[in-house]
């Protein structure tokens, strides 16, 4: 018969107590029944050795884990993951969540950068092995890789302690060079940690992408689908999966296949093109469709080759070539129905006196550099989108028209 051995510190010393036998070593209980299985109950393989049945263990540790994890007692989520790992290396459970819990407690604590960015890089290597340990028959991986997916993009709502460093100073008292504690200081505006977040993010995208490669499972392709629009545009990880999934095209693939077909002539406006750019996308690459950014980045690339195949074309001129910048970003022409309204009130109402003209001349000194600088971002256009709309509301219902226009020449 096997000696009683603690499965976790590899420890003989176990002391009957209350029913249960106790590690003297790391204080892990085991019950008659546990301790039978470990002395007598194994698998004898091959060669002729005793393998140890451990899943109950691994059940066990796992309940309390989950019921750690649950009541948000990050240290004994990480001891009781580890816990699991230990016998189970696989578990792509524990391998995540017991450097997932590492990582919670960090972010509670006023630690230095570089600490937390080492946690955080653990964390990451964590989850690049995950598509390394999944099996697919299993279906506890299955129902897993959604579970993490929302766990790490939750991470940037939960209670996040700024980083801290010490400013450059050194007090010398004959021994050496003393901290002064008082010295530290706040050196994170949260982006900092957003940012190991979002490389935590692109790392299990890129290991579900490989999931998908090897396994081709149902979760993960809808995971992936799902949340194309968080992943860097036109990255590796938008090429890798391309042939995996039914229908799907990378980025300039499917921005080629949708400008090859738009019809253009002298006569279509950049509405028109727009409307067939939406209703190919829709059959081409649909994915695309469903985010609100990517469907803002498609239209913009594929702008950007019907300009090349159509340099002369004015409805498809950029955005920046023309004046009313705010406006044409917000609505995306300089030729359309509200930016026509908005150019006839510039010319006949403001341009007819002296503060008007200098309001345009500070208008165009200012608006071309914070288009540059942000018309490509979703907030700006939604800041300004509501008050053009009630500007051009106002002057349409004061008669001034929304029909084609030609700019007057002022000074």
């Amino acid at each position: 018969m096997r000696q009683l051995t603690c499965e976790m510190c590899g420890s003989t010393e176990l002391i009957k107590q209350d029913g249960n036998f106790v590690c003297q070593s790391c204080g892990c209980k085991y019950s008659v029944e546990e301790a039978k299985k470990i002395m007598i109950e194994g698998i004898v393989d091959v060669q002729g050795t005793v393998k140890v049945d451990n899943s109950a263990f691994v059940e066990r540790y796992l309940q309390n884990a989950r019921r750690a994890k649950q009541k948000e007692d990050w240290p004994e989520t990480e001891k009781y993951y580890n816990m699991v790992e230990q016998n189970d290396p696989t578990n792509i459970e524990a391998i995540f969540y017991s450097t997932f819990a590492r990582v919670k407690q960090a972010l509670l604590e006023a630690e230095t950068l570089d600490k937390r960015q080492s946690v955080f890089k653990i964390l990451e290597k964590s989850v690049s092995v995950i598509d390394d340990n999944y099996d697919n028959a299993n279906k506890a991986h299955q129902k897993i890789l959604s579970e993490i997916l929302v766990d790490i993009k939750n991470l940037k709502n939960g209670t996040i302690v700024p980083t801290t460093h010490l400013q450059e100073y050194v007090t010398t008292n004959g021994i050496g060079n003393i901290v002064d504690r008082n010295q530290i200081v706040e050196n994170d505006s949260l982006n900092v940690t957003y940012n190991m977040i979002d490389n935590v993010f692109q790392a299990y995208m890129d290991s579900l992408a490989n999931i998908i490669i090897e396994h081709s499972p149902k979760i993960a392709k809808k995971l992936f689908m799902e949340n194309l629009g968080e992943i860097a545009w036109g990255s590796p990880i938008f090429k890798k999966v391309s042939g995996h999934i039914d229908g799907y095209l990378t980025p300039k693939d499917g921005c080629v296949k949708i400008a090859m077909q738009v019809k253009v002539s002298d006569q279509t406006t950049l509405e028109n093109i727009n409307t067939q750019i939406d209703e190919l996308a829709k059959t081409i690459c649909p994915f695309y469709t469903t985010n609100g950014r990517l469907w803002d980045k498609l239209r913009e690339t594929v702008h950007d080759k019907l300009r090349e195949l159509n340099p002369e074309n004015e409805a498809l001129r950029p955005i920046s070539s023309g004046g009313c910048y705010v406006a044409t970003c917000v609505y995306g022409s300089y030729d359309c129905p509200e930016v026509w309204t908005l150019r006839r009130y510039r010319d006949d109402t403001l341009g007819a006196t002296w503060y008007g003209r200098t309001f345009i001349k500070l208008y165009y000194a200012i608006s071309p550099t914070l288009v540059k600088w942000f018309g490509k971002t979703k907030w700006f256009k939604k800041m300004w989108k509501g008050k053009l709309d009630r500007m051009v509301a106002k002057l349409k219902y004061n008669g001034v028209e929304d029909t084609p226009y030609k700019d007057k020449k002022w000074k």
